[in-house]
């Protein structure tokens, strides 16, 4: 019997040094070859690095910060830490890509001891409470590198893609085959976490038909974790749906019940849960540079808005923080 295991654990080990070498092969092969291997396996080589890339290089130098923005690319692309430099305060959006609560909670045990931040805002858009997190998860393995915080998402998620990424992420790193980073045609990275966009929106129906939102139960439970940590790190939080527009919230058939859901976590938590749809007015084409993210023109209308929301709930109070001024495109 003892014969009989050693055996199986050294066939168990054969395969998995043979998994991790043909990953490690994988990643040294030319793009084209890499595509065909993305499209026809799971071992995920070859995946676009983009803004995502550029955030976590600064990432790296930011230390003691005042607020933190967090969430799926609606934070990245709505919530512009420029209107909170100007006031002398120090802000960084941690946005990234389809990012779920999954990848928000381990995100935040690896950063919130470096950052330290007094306000933590995060965003928490009703589809990623569907989302099974392979893809975000993938994202900020392939652009940032691997991590323990990465390998713990990719267990979270049980996807045979997320394990693998950690390894060829790695060795694209060691081999120097990573693919290059770019951004959209109409996208500006600016400081601080943030992606500028002045592209408008040309989308003449919603991308996705009227349905059901189908909340992952897993995906609340991490958003109830992620509250609770920054409770313990004395840190005060707010949880935002960033806008979207008016034809695709008209899609989702049980919005009003998953933003209850939304208010009865936050209450739980005491914090705040903020709909940021209705508290200013937005042009579908003109404020947006799709259905579901707002370009610069739209963000420049919301921004001083929530600035007076994040005041009227004082959690600003103790950071001095002068009125609000309309934009700071330009400055």
């Amino acid at each position: 019997m003892r014969a009989i295991i050693v055996r199986l654990l050294l066939f168990t080990a054969l395969v998995a040094i043979t998994h991790v070498t043909l990953i490690g092969l994988a990643a040294t092969v030319s793009p084209s070859l890499k595509a065909t291997i993305l499209k026809y396996s799971n071992v995920p080589v070859g995946f676009r690095r983009d803004h995502i890339a550029l955030r976590f290089e600064e990432l790296h130098k930011v230390r003691d910060i005042d607020v933190l923005f967090i969430g799926s690319s609606h934070s990245l692309r709505t919530f512009d830490p420029r209107y909170f430099e100007r006031r002398g305060l120090r802000a960084f959006n941690l946005g990234t890509s389809n990012q779920t609560p999954i990848s928000t909670y381990y995100l935040l045990r690896r950063y919130l001891t470096q950052l330290k931040p007094r306000l933590v805002v995060v965003e928490a858009y009703w589809e990623i409470l569907e989302s099974n997190a392979d893809e975000g998860t993938m994202a900020i393995a392939a652009n940032r590198g691997p991590g323990w915080d990465t390998f713990m998402m990719a267990l979270a998620t049980r996807h045979p893609k997320t394990l693998n990424v950690q390894w060829s992420s790695l060795f694209e790193r060691l081999f120097g085959t990573a693919a290059a980073i770019r951004l959209g045609p109409a996208e500006a990275y600016t400081s601080g976490g943030y992606l500028e966009a002045w592209d408008e929106n040309t989308t003449r129906a919603p991308r996705r038909g009227r349905y059901d939102i189908a909340v992952d139960e897993k995906q609340v439970k991490y958003l109830s974790s992620t509250l609770t940590l920054l409770r313990d790190h004395n840190a005060r939080a707010i949880l935002v749906w960033a806008p979207v527009t008016a034809a695709r919230r008209d899609t989702a058939t049980n919005l009003e019940e998953v933003r209850r859901l939304m208010t009865d976590l936050s209450a739980a938590h005491s914090v705040p849960f903020v709909d940021l749809n209705d508290r200013v007015g937005l042009d579908d084409r003109l404020d947006f540079r799709d259905d579901d993210h707002l370009n610069q023109r739209g963000v420049d209308k919301l921004m001083p808005v929530f600035m007076r929301v994040l005041q009227d709930y004082r959690l600003l109070d103790e950071m001095a923080v002068p009125s609000t001024a309309s934009t700071v495109h330009g400055q």
